[in-house]
């Protein structure tokens, strides 16, 4: 399963053979070792989580897991519950930057965190530590986190809806992903690769 998975997010795997495609593949290589916090920008549908699960795998911490959230598919309770954990009861639940220990945290559509859910994402960012829901105690947290939009993050810094610092330490490294339209020579690779 560990060599399926390998060679399915190897490099070669990704289709595309065009110039645009080939700057990505060279900056994937060059931040697939590094444990810096990623920015992936690009329209829907232009393969920024196949790229961030293609990094993950082609990294230091690819024997650890790699751990997705798509951050505007539920309300915000639910959101800081699923990130962050929580406990009920007697039972502690482990959320998203527990889950991945040692491995990658990919928040789909950043932009869609509230303001207070961007600082608390800044927070783990600048100290390596979390503050679990609902909890008073601090906990280290290993991992890399790998962000994605398909808007400019950088408007919403300038009208105050995008917490800057954050953006500051994600856009520090980003990876735009071209949309097809401007890589129409891959059209028959990526024909040949989905009947296949």
């Amino acid at each position: 399963l560990k060599q399926e998975i390998e060679e399915k997010y190897s490099f070669d795997q990704l289709v595309g053979q065009g110039p645009e495609m080939r700057e990505v593949y060279s900056l994937m290589r060059e931040v697939s070792n590094s444990h810096n916090t990623l920015l992936i920008t690009g329209e829907r549908g232009t393969g920024k989580k196949i790229v961030a699960k293609a990094i993950h795998h082609n990294s230091p911490r690819k024997s650890s897991r790699f751990v997705g959230i798509q951050c505007g598919l539920v309300g915000e309770d639910m959101l800081e519950k699923k990130l962050f954990g929580y406990r009920d009861g007697d039972e502690d639940y482990r959320g998203v930057f527990l889950q991945a220990q040692k491995g990658t945290v990919f928040l789909d559509d950043i932009d869609k965190l509230s303001f207070g859910m961007q600082e608390k994402v800044f927070n783990i960012i600048d100290t390596g530590a979390l503050l679990s829901y609902g909890s008073t105690k601090q906990q280290q947290v290993d991992i890399r986190i790998i962000a994605a939009t398909s808007v400019e993050l950088g408007d919403l810094v300038a009208q105050g809806k995008f917490h800057e610092r954050l953006f500051d330490k994600i856009s520090a490294c980003e990876i735009k992903m071209p949309p097809l339209r401007a890589r129409r020579n891959d059209i028959p690779f990526l024909i040949k690769y989905f009947i296949r």
